[in-house]
């Protein structure tokens, strides 16, 4: 009877192992399936990649090769950034590279890519014209973000725009103490009209002025800051010094051989 026990015994284990190894052979096999249908896959995709790529090689209208290309080309189609008679301007209106941003005074990332749009325009200063467009938060027109664009705006009025704005990117945490009084500061230094200037950010008059920019921002499909137009392309987030110089000196050869 003990030995008919260890028998079964013994087979039922058997069969255990026999299980345990089929099923880790079923689990292997599923796992090579998955990798070769994902390697499959990725293949056709870079396919489909490549022949695009192709064909935009094919269309262009020069043997240079871009080296940036934008998500969003197909919306120019049907809009495009302009320059519009209350936006602040930096450089030649008649400069081929026409490069247009987005801002916001309480984004620490805009006051960054500010920096090195001037140091750019300052190396191709006849070629490039920049022209900022206002994005701050309109959840609160009392937010600095928002403030802060209407003061810079009042500024503008008196063609100093720019030497107010650089002031502008690094006072927003003292805001919450001084308000309106930190603009009328910031005014005295730039050598604002300062009844002009607090006249102008009493009465609301500039706020139809950034309305306008976030409009044009909706229009286009801009969807965060800083946000960039460089002739027909368009870039979310920070571009490099390099990176920018490269795109720019593309772009006007680009013109040089439509020309």
């Amino acid at each position: 009877m003990t030995k008919n026990k260890k028998t079964r015994k013994q087979k039922k284990d058997y069969f255990e192992i026999i299980f345990i190894l089929i099923s880790i052979l079923l689990f292997l096999l599923l796992l090579v399936s998955i990798y070769w249908f994902r390697s499959s896959l990725f293949s056709a995709k870079d396919q489909v990649a490549l022949e695009f790529l192709d064909n935009q090689e094919k269309n262009s209208i020069n043997s240079l090769e871009d080296p940036f290309v934008s998500i969003k080309n197909h919306k120019l189609e049907e809009f495009a950034p302009i320059i519009q008679s209350t936006d602040p301007v930096l450089g030649n209106q008649e400069a081929k590279i026409k490069i247009f941003y987005w801002s916001d005074f309480a984004c620490s990332f805009c006051s960054d890519q500010e920096n090195i749009l001037k140091k750019v325009y300052n190396k191709f200063k006849d070629d490039v014209i920049i022209i900022r467009k206002d994005y701050p938060d309109t959840n609160s027109v009392k937010s600095f973000s928002f403030q802060a664009s209407r003061a810079a705006r009042c500024a503008n009025n008196q063609g100093r725009f720019w030497d107010y704005n650089e002031l502008l990117y690094n006072i927003k945490d003292q805001f919450t103490e001084l308000s309106d009084q930190l603009f009328i500061d910031l005014a005295q230094v730039v050598k604002l009209n300062l009844e002009d200037f607090k006249s102008c950010l009493q009465n609301n008059k500039v706020d139809q002025e950034i309305f306008n920019n976030i409009e044009e921002a909706e229009d286009l499909g801009v969807v965060g800051i800083p946000y960039i137009y460089i002739n027909d392309k368009d870039f979310l987030g920070d571009i490099n010094e390099e990176e920018l110089s490269t795109l720019i000196e593309f772009e006007l050869e680009k013109n040089k051989n439509q020309d």
